[in-house]
């Protein structure tokens, strides 16, 4: 694992397929100049994907979680290129407008909140669970930013019962598996 030392809540780790699912999508070559982590944490997703990529000229980071915030502002400062813009929007992933990107990536909260035992700390539950109307409108998001271009990623489990359906009717597909997740995008839409 790598061990930077991002700046992150205590109630909160970001865990090793942040790194693995950055890694990989290094691999794929895709356009990048302007890039939306989504669900961003600490914006170690973002922050290890800009390692090394000098095509990068603007990196976003949505998060919703004030908690995050100044962790997310330090880590910034310390691991971001300065020849990368940098913006962080403090506000719902639903309530975000679309624009146009050409890379969308994230980790979202993909526990479903009827999937078992939810954490006592509210903070921790909202970087672990979506209420299960959610993942609709984070779908429908997504398919958003994918019909304005962008390519989309994200990490999630196979054993949650959303990526599940998703897959089944043709909307996900899997292309990475690690551990306990896998990295999904969207299958071509029109």
């Amino acid at each position: 694992m790598n061990n930077i030392d991002y700046q992150q809540p205590s109630f909160y780790h970001f865990s090793e397929d942040s790194i693995l699912f950055s890694s990989y999508l290094r691999t794929l070559n895709l356009k990048n100049e302007r890039v939306l982590e989504l669900f961003a944490g600490s914006g170690v997703i973002g922050l290890e994907y800009s390692k090394d990529n000098a095509s990068l000229k603007e990196l976003h980071f949505l998060e919703l979680q004030e908690e995050f915030l100044t962790c997310l502002k330090s880590n910034i400062q310390h691991f971001l290129s300065s020849k990368v813009k940098a913006l962080i929007i403090n506000k719902s992933f639903h309530e975000h407008p679309c624009e146009r990107y050409d890379l969308v990536i994230c980790n979202p909260p993909y526990f479903e909140t009827s999937s078992g035992r939810l954490p006592g700390n509210l903070k921790k539950r909202k970087c672990h669970f979506l209420d299960d109307s959610h993942f609709d409108l984070f779908i429908l998001k997504i398919k958003e930013y994918s019909l304005l271009g962008a390519s989309v990623f994200f990490l999630g489990r196979l054993d949650q019962k959303w990526i599940q359906k998703y897959i089944a009717d043709g909307t996900l597909k899997v292309l990475e598996n690690f551990k306990k997740t896998s990295v999904f995008t969207l299958n071509k839409i029109h």
